[in-house]
């Protein structure tokens, strides 16, 4: 399926979190957000639910882009199917064990065990979300 081109302004440098700076009076470039799609076949998007990513800054009602051809790694934020119940988790593996952790010290962490239906849908590519959803939390 092709998508529409949509093209946005793009502020010309950065801007500081910090102090103020003087501000360009006009955008330079336009972006397409087609660009943040790497492999448009095997990328979907999912929106977050609850505040266990929150420290990931994924709030609840989040747009996720989560490519499934993407071969996931160790701390990537992965998609993931535990006995049949969906997730969203930072991964973490090595030689011993697997787990999907939190972004929330409130919420457990899940070690996959022998015998879990475990299955990783895809990893987390870039979040979409509104700032509003941030700020009761921080």
């Amino acid at each position: 399926m092709e998508l529409p081109v949509l093209l946005l302004p793009v502020f010309p440098g950065t801007i500081p979190t910090g102090f103020p700076s003087p501000a360009e009076d006009y955008m330079e470039e336009r972006i397409n957000l087609n660009d943040l799609v790497s492999h448009p076949d095997s990328t979907f998007v999912v929106r977050s639910q609850g505040y266990s990513m929150i420290n990931a800054f994924i709030p609840p009602n989040a747009m996720l882009l989560v490519d499934k051809s993407i071969t996931p790694k160790n701390n990537d934020i992965v998609v993931a199917s535990v006995n049949g119940d969906f997730t969203i988790k930072y991964l973490k593996v090595n030689d011993h064990k697997q787990k999907l952790v939190p972004a929330n010290s409130k919420y457990k962490e899940i070690e996959i065990v022998e015998g879990m239906d475990f299955r990783i849908w895809g990893v987390v590519t870039h979040v979409i979300s509104d700032p509003k959803n941030l700020k009761d939390v921080c």
